[in-house]
């Protein structure tokens, strides 16, 4: 997952991370603002759309989960991120977190 900031048009700096954890707190937020009724039918229509839904609604989760997925972020540094590249480092962190549950869960079953 990464996050690109810009100046204008240059990016000046790129955040990464391999993994992230997702706080139960915040997916309960984030479940609340949306209407998904069954999470492994999300699709990548499904994520857009969830973006597009959730960010007037969570815009300080969106913030907290940014701010807790890359280390050394700051608020300036995401004002000055790209929506859409935004949008695409949240799915993937939500993709992310899916597939670890999935993979824990079948572990946990054997």
């Amino acid at each position: 997952m990464k996050l690109n900031i810009y100046d204008k048009k240059k990016i000046v700096k790129t955040f990464e991370t391999d993994e992230y954890k997702l706080k139960w707190g915040v997916l309960s937020d984030l479940i609340d603002a949306i209407e998904i009724d069954d999470f492994n039918t999300v699709t990548e229509d499904d994520l857009a759309n969830l973006f597009i839904n959730i960010a007037p609604l969570a815009k300080d989760k969106i913030e907290y989960i940014l701010l807790d997925m890359f280390e050394d972020i700051t608020l300036d540094d995401i004002r000055e991120a790209a929506v859409d590249d935004m949008a695409i480092c949240l799915s993937d962190a939500v993709k992310y977190v899916f597939k670890q549950v999935k993979k824990n869960v079948k572990k946990s079953k054997n």
